[in-house]
């Protein structure tokens, strides 16, 4: 009876011969299949998904014990400790005896992980994505930290990385340790490693050959060792892609107008550009396109500043309505970004603080705008080089008026 009920449900054979080996010599079979029947019902009502609710119930059969009023009584309680309806889903599907542990006892191990020195929101989202570290004691987690403090990470680093990837605490210190020496091997100094797994702690569940075997795959595209680790040092999830998926990305580049050596220069610049979508890529062209650049001037461009694929559009267009405010018309902001990409990264009150201290130099203000438009690096340049430059060349023997005239 239950097993063709389970059957009908989708559970395969192997999952409810664990179910019955569990359930049936500790609860009434008839009493049982009902259960079965209410509490998939209410799980289904909940949100769980078929899928969902057949991984939680193998790994956690005495679940179908359990009153419906309890279990909806759980989940209004862990909405009270701070959860969503959809986060509760998610974690306990993964971790379904949180269903028969207390709330009380929930609430204290929340509550001893913020004492480590997370937020409750942090520990809310930490729990959801690695809901087993509920199961870690306070005292465990804190000497983990000691230990990978004593790696060479700061206790306020860790904490971020932790946040963003709590599977760390189930790694021992000396896999953490090795893997470290390992990257050291392959050319990287310990304080790059240091700073590539705070920003993507999955390096440590890498194993050292498939990381090799990425560096060793990207130069068969083109690029050097050089190139490779610092594409992967500034970018680490770079480890984590497909050679394929590189190789193809490599490929629709090339088909925006790039050719193979321009894009291996863009990507080692922005290695970020090997994870945009391509659609998102083109948008960008064609926007500036629409703001006046030409085909050939946007792929100059973007070989010299690749970064301007990650720049929001609106920022962009904003940045050059900023400098068109500064007294210089569309075609002339144009031509300097062409002449120095870099400007977008530029701040427009930099850039206006930049002009009036050349005007305090002798200058017009018609006289700046002429000068940076003529050499947009002046903007690059401290007040004080500019200065000192003036007073060189009136060293030479010429006035100031005939410097500024000069100039």
């Amino acid at each position: 009876m239950i097993r063709e009920l389970l059957t009908n449900y989708g559970y395969p054979d192997e999952k409810i011969e664990e179910i019955l080996s569990y359930m049936l010599p500790r609860y009434n079979e008839v009493v049982l299949y009902n259960n079965i029947i209410r509490n998939n019902s209410f799980f289904e009502s909940v949100g769980y998904t078929k899928e969902q609710i057949i991984k939680m119930t193998s790994m956690f059969p005495i679940i179908f014990s359990c009153r419906v009023e309890n279990l909806s009584q759980k989940i209004d309680c862990l909405r009270h400790l701070g959860y969503t309806k959809e986060q509760i889903v998610k974690m306990t599907s993964s971790y379904a005896r949180i269903y028969g542990t207390s709330i009380d006892l929930l609430n204290e191990r929340l509550k001893d992980i913020e004492s480590i020195g997370y937020s409750r929101s942090q520990v809310i989202k930490m729990t959801v994505s690695t809901p087993s570290i509920l199961g870690l004691t306070c005292d465990y987690m804190k000497q983990k930290l000691s230990d990978m403090e004593s790696l060479g990470y700061k206790r306020e680093s860790l904490l971020k990385m932790t946040y963003q990837f709590p599977s760390i605490y189930s790694y021992t210190t000396g896999n953490m340790k090795k893997k470290i020496t390992d990257m050291e091997s392959l050319g990287y100094k310990k304080s790059d490693v240091l700073r590539m797994t705070l920003k993507m702690p999955m390096i440590f569940g890498y194993s050292i050959d498939n990381i090799k075997q990425k560096l060793c795959d990207m130069q068969s595209l083109g690029y050097t060792k050089a190139q490779a680790m610092k594409m992967c040092f500034v970018s680490p999830n770079i480890f984590g892609l497909n050679i394929n998926t590189i190789k193809n990305r490599i490929n629709e580049l090339e088909t925006l107008g790039y050719t193979n050596s321009e894009v291996l220069k863009m990507t080692v610049g922005c290695p970020m550009l090997l994870n945009l979508k391509i659609s998102g890529i083109k948008e960008k062209i064609n926007m500036l396109e629409s703001l006046g650049f030409r085909s050939n001037e946007i792929v100059k461009m973007t070989v010299s500043f690749p970064s301007i694929f990650a720049h929001n559009a609106e920022s962009i267009k904003k940045k050059i309505s900023d400098i068109e405010s500064l007294g210089y018309t569309r075609s002339q902001v144009l031509k300097m970004l062409m002449y120095l990409p870099n400007m977008y990264s530029y701040s427009i009150d930099s850039m206006r603080k930049k002009i009036e201290e050349i005007e305090k130099l002798g200058y017009t203000k018609s006289e700046v705008i002429s000068m940076t438009l003529s050499s947009p690096a002046l903007y690059s340049y401290s007040i004080n080089n500019i200065s000192n430059k003036i007073k060189d060349i009136e060293s030479l023997g010429y006035t100031n008026a005939e410097v500024l005239h000069m100039t």
